[in-house]
C-alpha cells in the first residue's frame, strides 16, 4: 500500500507537504534509496525555511538507515546536520557532527574543505562560549591554507571578530588580510566579511565603518533578490546604531526593513528577529508603547533557536515589567532559557539572563534575583568579551554584592575604553550613581546621575533620563519622564511616594511595626531567610513585606533602603 501511495504522490506536484509524505511512504515501503532522496529534499526545504528541528528529523532518518553515500556526500550530510544542531542549541552534538564532516574531508585529502570546516567549528565554539578554542580552530585553518584561498578569506574575517576582545590590533590585521585577498570570493564569504567587520566597527564606536559594511551586505543580497537577508542586515545595523545612540539613523534602517517586509510580503525567522530588534531599540529609546506591538509580533513566530528565544524573552520581560503587563512577563519568563543563557556563557547570552533578575525583583523573589546576578558575574570572569552596549549590567550596581561590583565595574569600564562612545560613558556614570546611593553617598550619586543625564537627554533616551532624574532627587521630573516613556511600574512607585496619605489617613510611607522591624533587619544586612528565622515567618512572607516596604518608601533595592534610613529625619 505504501509503495502505491508513494507512486501516486510522485506523479503529483512535489510541494513541501508532498515531498514529506513521499519520504514517509517510501520509508514505510522499505524503499531506502528513494526514501533517502525524498527525506534529504524535505530536510533541505525545511532547513531553507529555518525549520531546523523538522530538517533534523529528516536527516536523522537517513542517518539511522545507513544509506550508502560517497565520502563527499557523507561530509556534506554531517555538516548540514551540524548546522541544524547548532541552530537548536545542541552544542556538543553540533560539534561532533562538524568534526565528523571535517575528518571525512581530511582523510579524503580535501584540505581546503577540512579547513573550511575548522572555521565552522570555530564559529560554533565561539557561540557556545569557548573563545580560545574558536580562535585556535581558525588559526589552524590558516596554517593549512595560508591566505591564498576563499576559505582563508573567511577564516581571517572570523578571526578578526574573535580577536577583537583580546587584541584589537591583531583583529584588524586579520580584517586587512581578508581584504587583501584578490581571488574569487563566494557571495557567502563576502557577506561573512562585511558582517564580522561591521560588528567590529560597531563595538569600537566606528559608526561610519559599521554602516558602510552593513550597507554593502544589504546591496549584495538585494541584488540577488534575497530580501529576507536584507531585512536581517538592516535590523542588525539598526540595533547597533540604536545602542550607540544614533536614534535617527537607527530608525531609518528599521524603516527600510519594514518597507521591504510590506512590499515583499515576507514573514520568516529574519522578520521575527527584526521585530525583536526594533522592539529592543524602542526600549532603549524609552518608547515602551511603540515597543509593545513590535515584540507582540515577534513572538508570533515559533523560533527553533534557543539563542534567539533568549533575546526575545529578554525584550518581552523588560517591556512587560515596565508596562505592568503580567501576561507578557509570564509568557517570556521561561527558566529553561535562563539556564541555557548561563550555560552557554558568552557575553550576549549573559546579558539576556539579567532580565530574569528584574522579573524576580519585581515579584519579590530577591534572593533568586541575587543568585542569578552572582552566576552571571561569575561567568563573566571566564569570558574575554567586554561589551555591554545596552547598559544592562547597571542592574548589578543596583542589586549586586560588593564582590559582584568588583567584577562588573571593570567590565563596563573596558567597554568605555574600547568604544569611545558617549553612551558607554553614560552607562558607566549611571552605574557609579547607583553604587554611590547604595553606599549612602547621596551627593556623589547625584553628580554621577546628572553627568549621565546630559548624555541620555541629548540622545532622547527618555527612560534612562527618568532614572537619572530620580537618582538626582528630582522626583517630580522623574515621574513625568517615566510617564512619557510608558513605564507604569516606576511611575506608580513614585506617585506613591509623592501622595503620602492613604484611605485610612495614615501616611503612605508610614510602616507598620512589623514592616519597620523587617526594614531594620534588611538594612542591617540580614538575608530574607535570616529575617524569617528571626521572626518565625516564612521567607515568602518576608519577600511580600519587603515589596510593600519598598513601595511605601519609594525605593527599589536594599541599597536604597539603607541610604534612606541613613538620611536625616528632615529629608
Amino acid at each position: 500500500m505504501h509503495r502505491r501511495v508513494a507512486t501516486a504522490l510522485e506523479m503529483e506536484a512535489t510541494g513541501k507537504s508532498s515531498v514529506h509524505d513521499l519520504a514517509f511512504h517510501c520509508w514505510m515501503a522499505g524503499d531506502l534509496e528513494r526514501a533517502s532522496t525524498f527525506s534529504r529534499s524535505a530536510g533541505d526545504r525545511a532547513f531553507a525555511l529555518f525549520a531546523y528541528r523538522e530538517a533534523l528529523t529528516h536527516y536523522d532518518r537517513i542517518r539511522a538507515a545507513n544509506v550508502p553515500m560517497s565520502s563527499e556526500e557523507a561530509a556534506q550530510f554531517d555538516e548540514r546536520r551540524g548546522r541544524c544542531l547548532y541552530n537548536i542549541g545542541e552544542a556538543e552534538e553540533a560539534l561532533r557532527a562538524y568534526e565528523a564532516a571535517r575528518e571525512i574531508h581530511r582523510s579524503s585529502g580535501r584540505t581546503e574543505e577540512a579547513a573550511r570546516l575548522s572555521v565552522w567549528i570555530g564559529t560554533a565554539k565561539w557561540s557556545f562560549g569557548h573563545d580560545a578554542e574558536a580562535i585556535a580552530e581558525c588559526r589552524h585553518a590558516l596554517e593549512l591554507l595560508g591566505d591564498g584561498c576563499a576559505a582563508a578569506f573567511r577564516a581571517n574575517a572570523y578571526l578578526g571578530h574573535f580577536l577583537l576582545y583580546r587584541d584589537k590590533r591583531a583583529a584588524f590585521e586579520h580584517f586587512e588580510r581578508a581584504e587583501r585577498y584578490t581571488g574569487p570570493r563566494a557571495t557567502e564569504d563576502a557577506l561573512v566579511f562585511h558582517q564580522c567587520r561591521g560588528n567590529a566597527f560597531a563595538m569600537n564606536g566606528n559608526i561610519e565603518g559599521a554602516t558602510e559594511d552593513f550597507r554593502r551586505a544589504v546591496e549584495i543580497v538585494t541584488a540577488r533578490n534575497d530580501f529576507s537577508r536584507a531585512i536581517n542586515y538592516l535590523g542588525n545595523l539598526g540595533l547597533h546604531l540604536a545602542n550607540l545612540g544614533e536614534r535617527k539613523r537607527a530608525l531609518g534602517a528599521f524603516g527600510e526593513a519594514l518597507a521591504l517586509i510590506e512590499r515583499e510580503s515576507i514573514w520568516d525567522v529574519n522578520c521575527a528577529v527584526f521585530f525583536r530588534q526594533f522592539a529592543w531599540a524602542n526600549v532603549q529609546f524609552g518608547d515602551l508603547r511603540a515597543a509593545k506591538p513590535l515584540i507582540d509580533r515577534a513572538l508570533t513566530f515559533d523560533l527553533d533557536s534557543p539563542r534567539l528565544r533568549c533575546f526575545a524573552a529578554q525584550t518581552a520581560m523588560i517591556i512587560g515589567l515596565r508596562l505592568l503587563d503580567d501576561t507578557l512577563v509570564s509568557m517570556a519568563d521561561d527558566r529553561t532559557l535562563l539556564e541555557y543563557a548561563l550555560d552557554v556563557g558568552n557575553e550576549s547570552m549573559l546579558v539576556t539572563a539579567l532580565a530574569f533578575v528584574e522579573a524576580d525583583l519585581a515579584s519579590g523573589r530577591t534572593e533568586s534575583g541575587h543568585a542569578i546576578i552572582r552566576r552571571v558575574v561569575e561567568a563573566c570572569t571566564r569570558v574575554q568579551q567586554d561589551y555591554d552596549d545596552q547598559g544592562t549590567f547597571v542592574i548589578v550596581a543596583q542589586e549586586g554584592s560588593d564582590e559582584d561590583l568588583v567584577v562588573a565595574r571593570p567590565f563596563m569600564q573596558r567597554f568605555v575604553d574600547e568604544s569611545h562612545t558617549l553612551v558607554a560613558q553614560a552607562h558607566l556614570n549611571l552605574f557609579d550613581a547607583l553604587v554611590a546611593v547604595r553606599r549612602g553617598e547621596i551627593s556623589t550619586g547625584k553628580v554621577f546621575a546628572l553627568e549621565a543625564l546630559v548624555v541620555y537627554r541629548a540622545l532622547g533616551w527618555k527612560w534612562h533620563e527618568a532614572r537619572c532624574l530620580e537618582l538626582a532627587g528630582k522626583v517630580l521630573e522623574a515621574m513625568h519622564a517615566y510617564g512619557e516613556a510608558g513605564d507604569r511600574r516606576a511611575q506608580r512607585r513614585l506617585e506613591a511616594s509623592l501622595h503620602p496619605v492613604n484611605r485610612r489617613g495614615r501616611a503612605a510611607s508610614e510602616l507598620t511595626a512589623r514592616e519597620s522591624e523587617i526594614a531594620r533587619l534588611a538594612a542591617d544586612g540580614k538575608s530574607n531567610r535570616e529575617i524569617a528565622e528571626r521572626l518565625s515567618v516564612s521567607p515568602r512572607t518576608v519577600e511580600t513585606h519587603l515589596a510593600t516596604i519598598f513601595g511605601k518608601l519609594g525605593v527599589k533595592t536594599r541599597g536604597e533602603l539603607i541610604a534612606r534610613r541613613r538620611e536625616p529625619a528632615s529629608h
